[in-house]
């Protein structure tokens, strides 16, 4: 679990890793080993209807069901690990997630800060028994946990079915699919003509990975609760169509930043 903690780290908290380490190669940002299977270690389920939790995005949960008090529990102490799951069409979506900050409450609720890491497949999953405090005789609903997980990465040498999320493949050259690195400073320079570095850097600093900077752009332009659509890019294994998906928006708000631009250059010379 240790080892697999700070093998994490590099995606939960990029900005605190030794800036040497960043200059020497970029792979510090990357998203865990492909297709890695870990199943020496428990981690807790939250099964949440509205989860779409996009790679490196943050949010809060207040937690108040005793199996979840439970969660943050178990989580705290093997690193603050836990399984965020939803579902679509009755397909889970999981998303691993760690706990940055939490405070508990007087009344025993836990209001937590969480960081969304890599997707994960649940190998196998169990049951926890979970006693209400003080009550030994009362038992409240199981915590589900996982036994074992694989953790996912994207494939763009095959058929990622990405059509589904808004991106149409057909026609494209899939030698260009593959040149991610070329996406990711296209997509960061349509961003730099279309926002300020200010809200830019709301997000945080752009993931030198391409996979990772695939997901931290689509924050800019998907709502946080458009669930629908955050599913389908996180059900999409190819970085590439996700990039290029993402540098087809930015360059029609960019089309529209310049012909506002020009027109208000012709009403003043008029």
């Amino acid at each position: 679990a240790i080892r697999l903690a700070i093998r994490l780290s590099s995606v939960f908290y990029p900005e605190k890793l030794d800036t040497r380490v960043v200059a020497k190669s970029a792979a510090v940002h990357k998203i865990p080993s492909d297709e890695e299977v870990v199943t020496n270690l428990t981690l807790p389920i939250f099964d949440y209807q509205n989860a779409a939790l996009l790679t490196g995005e943050q949010t809060s949960f207040n937690f108040f069901e005793p199996r979840y008090r439970k969660l943050v529990t178990d989580a705290v102490s093997q690193g603050g690990y836990f399984l965020l799951r939803g579902y679509r069409v009755n397909l889970p979506l999981t998303v691993m997630v760690q706990i940055i900050d939490h405070v508990a409450t007087e009344d025993g609720n836990h209001i937590c800060v969480c960081a969304a890491g890599p997707r994960v497949d649940v190998l196998g999953e169990d049951k926890v028994e979970v006693r209400a405090t003080g009550d030994a005789g009362t038992i409240n609903d199981p915590l589900t946990v996982a036994t074992g997980i694989q953790l996912l990465r994207d494939h763009d040498d095959v058929d990622n079915n990405c059509e589904d999320a808004g991106f149409d493949s057909s026609g494209q050259d899939q030698h260009l699919f593959r040149n991610n690195n070329e996406l990711r400073s296209d997509c960061l320079e349509l961003l730099l003509r279309t926002s300020s570095v200010e809200n830019i850097f709301k997000a945080g600093l752009p993931p030198l990975d391409a996979e990772a900077f695939s997901f931290w752009s689509l924050r800019f332009l998907l709502d946080g609760t458009d669930f629908a659509s955050r599913r389908r890019w996180l059900e999409c294994r190819s970085t590439s169509q996700r990039l290029r998906y993402v540098k087809g928006v930015l360059e029609m708000f960019a089309e529209r930043i310049d012909n506002t631009d020009d027109t208000d250059m012709a009403i003043k010379q008029e």
